[in-house]
């Protein structure tokens, strides 16, 4: 049996794994018990209601098996350590939780796991030919994709592995010892499987797989824009790497929106449609709020239901803000931009262009000694301009008779 597995860490991810697994099963041929959809899923998250209970029953209804495992706590000396490199990819600090992703390993139930980052978007079925590039794979090789940040090493958001609990074991041993090169689980991987990364002190192997397989974006990599619309028919998987997830802006995406971006957003919505009975509008945070543990009062619980099931109205002239509005201050699009930036575009004029006088040359003035053939050119006065007085706004102006009613003395 095949597994095509995800992971769900933070409630900031919950969009992109439903809209995964929720595309994931239109993919899937109907009745085949080949492969199997599986979460691996931080206890975390359900100990302490992150999750809504409409949003676990929906992980449940569309994944076959969710298997659920302890989080590492920001305490554990992998996280300490690798502190310092994630600091360098612009303070991802929540990239150390992907340490989880060793636990694929765990998962002896598959012959086979296809590992998918829950901000990928599967774009056909022809995703699941991936297995056909590791035939005879072993539990000493990883099927990856090279990362187009550095080639020489792969990207561990989309991965094919043969489970083995020993080879957990080897991986969980290296991450406590050893600073990864990322400070996640991306560098660790690489150490372990990469033989750039070793030199060949293991019998590890990394079978490249096609670009193809996880075309990351946004990129500005310099053959990235005409190798994307040359081979735009044969991509299997775009991967929206960074900080700037589809989920992360609205449906129209800002400067971040392209075809594939609007492409997630209509699954989304057909998700929302589906199993949540919400607007197409839906607001993402309502599927991330918190909603155990809270003590309130029958009214405000009343509010606090009508805060998470509707989207939010508030008009700022006529009442206060519900303290249970999401906040809008994190959410500000706040863009630079400057005015000297902006190229000068003059656009012609067909009008003919009327004469300028030339004011620095003075005009001859007439005296005793001018003789009558003397020629004195004339100048003629250009009309001044006429202004009409603006009609009145303020109703005293049309009272002719006001009068201030305070004056200086002298007045």
């Amino acid at each position: 049996m095949l597994g095509v597995v995800t992971l769900l860490y933070s409630s900031d991810y919950l969009p992109g794994t439903l809209t995964l697994a929720y595309q994931l099963r239109k993919l899937l041929p109907k009745g085949s018990h080949e492969k199997k959809l599986c979460l691996i899923l931080s206890e975390e998250l359900v100990e302490e209601g992150q999750l809504g209970d409409t949003a676990l029953n929906v992980l449940e209804t569309l994944f076959d098996e969710i298997v659920q495992f302890k989080p590492i706590g920001l305490s554990d000396p992998i996280i300490k350590q690798n502190q310092i490199n994630l600091m360098m990819l612009e303070n991802r600090s929540e990239l150390a939780f992907t340490f989880l992703k060793l636990h694929l390993w765990e998962l002896t139930q598959y012959d086979k796991v296809l590992y998918l980052d829950s901000d990928v978007l599967p774009l056909d079925s022809d995703i699941f030919k991936i297995f056909d590039h590791v035939s005879s794979q072993t539990s000493d090789q990883i099927a990856a994709v090279p990362d187009c940040g550095w080639p020489d090493l792969f990207n561990s958001g989309v991965m094919v592995i043969k489970p083995n609990k020993e080879k957990y074991k080897e991986l969980h041993d290296m991450a406590t010892k050893e600073l990864s090169i990322d400070g996640a689980d991306q560098g660790i991987l690489n150490q372990f499987f990469n033989p750039m990364c070793h030199d060949g002190n293991r019998l590890t192997e990394w079978i490249r797989l096609p670009f193809f397989y996880n075309v990351t974006s946004p990129n500005a990599g310099y053959q990235y824009s005409p190798a994307i619309k040359f081979f735009a028919n044969k991509l299997k998987l775009v991967h929206f790497i960074g900080k700037n997830k589809p989920w992360k802006h609205g449906s129209t995406g800002g400067i971040y929106n392209d075809k594939y971006r609007n492409q997630w957003w209509s699954l989304y919505m057909e998700l929302c449609q589906q199993y949540f009975q919400s607007e197409l509008d839906i607001d993402i945070d309502q599927l991330c709020r918190k909603t155990k543990g809270v003590n309130l009062s029958s009214d405000d619980r009343s509010e606090e239901i009508l805060a998470v099931n509707t989207t939010p109205s508030w008009n700022p002239a006529a009442e206060p803000p519900s303290k249970y509005l999401p906040a809008e201050a994190p959410n500000l699009n706040i863009a630079k931009s400057y005015n000297w930036e902006s190229e000068l575009v003059v656009i012609p004029d067909d009008t003919p262009m009327k004469p300028v006088k030339d004011t620095s040359i003075k005009e001859p003035i007439a005296s005793s000694d001018t003789t009558i053939g003397d020629v004195i050119p004339s100048v003629e006065e250009e009309p001044l301009p006429h202004y009409e007085r603006p009609k009145p706004i303020f109703p005293w102006e049309l009272n002719t008779d006001y009068k201030p009613s305070r004056v200086f003395p002298d007045d």
